[in-house]
């Protein structure tokens, strides 16, 4: 594997000067890639935040539909409770 006019040692510093350059890419890659797990990170822990403000906004909401549904059931009952005696009343005047 030797070339001719090449000694070892220069082959053995070339090699050793280009496998020195492709750690130091893949370092620059592991650090760029680290960094942007980071961001990632923070991004998804935002996100979750917003989603359990959402979840109790939601629950909020769908309480206050319940207890709009709830008001014409309990307007109706207050209304009968109201009307019942003076119906009552009515029927008995007209017998």
């Amino acid at each position: 594997m030797s070339r001719p006019g090449v000694s070892r040692l220069t082959l053995a510093q070339q090699e050793l000067q280009f496998f020195t350059e492709k750690m130091n890419r893949q370092n620059q890659q592991i650090t760029d890639y680290e960094y942007e797990i980071t961001l990632l990170r923070k991004q998804i822990e935002g996100l979750e935040t917003e989603h359990e403000k959402d979840t109790k906004k939601i629950q909020e909401l769908e309480e206050l539909l319940a207890k709009c549904r709830e008001v014409p059931c309990r307007l109706y009952t207050h209304i009968l409770i109201f009307i019942s005696p003076i119906c009552s009343k009515l029927r008995r005047k007209e017998k």
